[in-house]
């Protein structure tokens, strides 16, 4: 999606990354996610800095008022250094500097569009799942959600391997 901006000086693009142990199909998206980045940067800008941007969701406050004895604080910390290691992680994998990596506590959907406009980013690169049925529901698809949200263009890329879950002859 192309927002009808000019694309601002020094822009930054900006790679939203999943790092949560939850699906380990978001690892594999991870790696295609920077590495089509990395071959579409330079013809972008001159000199491209590639921002790994990821957000964790904090512990639900009805789940300290049921349980007595979790702790949210302990929660969002343990969640924030897993999602650290798994940053580090990915970015020396590509050996990407510090400097460039965001691991924010929040929703993706409200996350995202704020760390795109402090960095004026030009683009942001995010992975589709394609989810459908009750887990597109529930869980949504982080790319309708934050369209409107941004300020710059959005290239959503599918995984390896994608099936259209939607079937044209049936329709």
């Amino acid at each position: 999606m192309l927002k009808d901006k000019v694309w601002p000086n020094d822009g930054a693009i900006v790679v939203a990354v999943n790092l949560s142990n939850e699906e380990s199909d978001h690892d594999k998206l991870n790696i295609k996610l920077i590495k089509e980045t990395e071959n579409i940067s330079h013809q972008i800008v001159k000199n491209p800095h590639i921002h790994l941007v990821s957000a964790y969701p904090v512990a639900p406050i009805n789940i300290a008022i049921e349980l007595p004895d979790f702790d949210p604080n302990v929660y969002n910390q343990a969640l924030r250094a897993q999602h650290l290691v798994a940053m580090k992680k990915l970015r020396q994998k590509f050996t990407i500097d510090e400097k460039y990596t965001h691991v924010v506590e929040g929703s993706a959907e409200k996350k995202i569009p704020e760390i795109c406009d402090e960095l004026h980013a030009g683009i942001v690169v995010l992975g589709i799942l394609g989810r459908t049925g009750i887990s597109a529901v529930f869980l949504g698809n982080t790319a309708e959600q934050i369209i409107d949200k941004l300020k710059c263009d959005l290239l959503a890329i599918k995984p390896d391997g994608f099936v259209c879950p939607i079937n044209p002859a049936n329709n």
